[in-house]
């Protein structure tokens, strides 16, 4: 550590609280964003986890490509016959029925 004068303790303490008030704003804003999607869900039925992916997919620009990957999901989904297996390891679908 290079705290060798009362300059630079000060400078360190100043810091760390900037960060905390920092951390103290992020929780608020977390707890702002938890706020609009209870409200979502309560006035529009919008599950929060839709919502959030959403949310997402605006701040990254990704749509197309989640379009993209969903869209083959499905396709794979469709392919391998969809249905649920009994869960046993190795489980071929025909052999789970």
């Amino acid at each position: 550590m290079l705290i060798t004068t009362q300059e630079d303790r000060a400078k360190v303490k100043q810091y760390l609280h900037e960060a905390l008030k920092a951390e103290s704003r992020k929780a608020e804003e977390a707890a702002h964003i938890r706020d609009i999607l209870a409200t979502l869900k309560e006035q529009h039925d919008i599950d929060p986890k839709v919502a959030r992916k959403t949310l997402a997919a605006m701040k990254k620009g990704n749509m197309p490509e989640i379009k993209e990957e969903h869209d083959n999901l499905s396709d794979l989904y469709d392919i391998v016959g969809g249905g649920v297996w009994s869960g046993l390891a190795g489980a071929e679908p025909d052999e789970a029925a």
